[in-house]
């Protein structure tokens, strides 16, 4: 296609879309994310028990928040292990609301990993309980529904 010919295109292109009102297009919803990270925290907190619900919450400024590394061991909140199914989705839409689409999937493959490192540390002592892809926590410092940290 010549030059002329591939110009001719764009531009009757360019002006459908702009005559169509695309250039007046708004974006339909805003995005709020401590809005949206509230509601999903609410809803898991909604699917778990009063007794799990007291090991997940923590004031704001509780010391644990702060502590907080890679390696494998117990932590303050609550596992993805002592979960069912409808508790672990309602905790993975608490994980999707915080990260990125592109953390979330790494996440996720992090803790699936936690099966290779099984096999990698299979000489350990208590390896399936060090290693496992549901012992991950998840805590709620602060009021979720608050306008304070």
């Amino acid at each position: 296609m010549c030059r002329t010919r591939w110009i001719g295109v764009v531009s009757f292109l360019a002006m459908s879309w702009w005559s169509s009102g695309g250039a007046s297009m708004s974006v339909a919803h805003e995005h709020d994310p401590a809005a949206e990270m509230s509601e999903a925290i609410g809803q898991w907190l909604a699917t778990i028990s009063p007794e799990l619900r007291r090991a997940a919450l923590f004031p704001f400024d509780a010391p644990d928040r702060q502590a907080w590394h890679f390696v494998p061991k117990d932590r303050v909140g609550v596992s993805l292990r002592e979960q069912d199914l409808e508790q672990r989705r309602a905790a993975h839409q608490v994980l999707r609301t915080a990260l990125s689409s592109r953390g979330y999937l790494k996440s996720v493959a992090i803790m699936g990993l936690e099966q290779i490192l099984r096999s990698i540390e299979s000489a350990r002592e208590n390896v399936n309980d060090i290693r496992h892809p549901e012992k991950y926590w998840l805590a709620v410092f602060g009021d979720p529904h608050g306008t304070e940290p």
